[in-house]
C-alpha cells in the first residue's frame, strides 16, 4: 500500500486520522499501533509538525490531463456528486474533514478508495466516501486517483 503524503495536510484532519487509528475507527497495523501508543496531546503535537511541514516543489512536469467529467461535474444519473464539491476545483482540500488530493500518490488515492468500496475504512461520519466509493467502478477509481494526484491546488 502507498503512503501518503502529510505534509502540509490540515492538523485537524490529521489529527481524527491519529484519534481513528487509536480507537479502531480506521485500521491500519502499523498505524494503530502507533497511534494506540501515543497519549492525546503526543496526536495533536504529530498532527501540528506535520501540518507545518512545507510541501515538496514538483520536480516532474506532467502534461496536462483532460478535465475529468466525474471530479468536477459527478454523474447525477448515478447520484454522485462531484469529488470538487469537498476537494476543491484543484483538489486544495477543504477544511478539516476533506483532505486535499493534488500531490498525493495517485496510487495512494486508489488504495483508500478501494478501502472504503470494500468497508475496510468506514472513519467518514455521513458515510459519503463509502457511498460514492461503491458507485464507482475500478477503473472509474483509477482515473480519478490519476487525475487527482495532480491537479494544481495548493493547501495553504
Amino acid at each position: 500500500m502507498q503512503s501518503p503524503r502529510l505534509a502540509g495536510l490540515d492538523s485537524g484532519y490529521l489529527l481524527r486520522q491519529l484519534d481513528d487509528y487509536a480507537n479502531g475507527r480506521r485500521r491500519h497495523e502499523a498505524m494503530s499501533a502507533i497511534a494506540g501508543h501515543l497519549k492525546p496531546d503526543d496526536r495533536a503535537r504529530v498532527s501540528s509538525y506535520y501540518s507545518d511541514l512545507p510541501l515538496a516543489r514538483l520536480t516532474q512536469s506532467y502534461a496536462p490531463v483532460p478535465t475529468d467529467t466525474l471530479y468536477h461535474y459527478g454523474d447525477i444519473r448515478r447520484g454522485l456528486s462531484a469529488c470538487a464539491n469537498c476537494h476543491g476545483q484543484n483538489g486544495e482540500g477543504i477544511g478539516a474533514a476533506n483532505p486535499p488530493l493534488t500531490r498525493q500518490p495517485s496510487q495512494y488515492l486508489s488504495d483508500q478508495l478501494m478501502a472504503w468500496k470494500r468497508g475496510d475504512r468506514n472513519n467518514d461520519p455521513r458515510q459519503v466516501m463509502l457511498s460514492i466509493s461503491q458507485a464507482l467502478t475500478s477503473s472509474e477509481i483509477e482515473r480519478l486517483s490519476a487525475y487527482a494526484s495532480k491537479l494544481s491546488g495548493v493547501h495553504r
